[in-house]
């Protein structure tokens, strides 16, 4: 065998190996970013009175949020 053309098989064979493991390395990055971070800004919150976003929060997200003390009365009233 020519050895120019055994080290193009080499280096053909070495970047097969590196394009695989990269994808790999992607695949794995992809699962371990959480879910929340990778929501879409129109499924954020909003308040459930006068439909102001609200900012995210880990420790509450969905229905029953408001943005302000006035919405929070005005949620009280209306339940009234």
């Amino acid at each position: 065998m020519h050895r120019s053309w055994f080290r193009t098989k080499l280096v053909e064979k070495r970047e097969q190996v590196t394009s695989k493991v990269k994808e790999g390395v992607k695949q794995r990055a992809r699962s371990l970013v959480p879910a929340q971070l990778t929501k879409k800004p129109e499924s954020m919150d909003k308040c459930m009175v006068c439909g102001k976003s609200l900012k995210r929060s880990t420790a509450i997200s969905g229905e029953g949020r408001v943005c302000s003390p006035a919405c929070a009365h005005a949620w009280v009233r209306d339940l009234k």
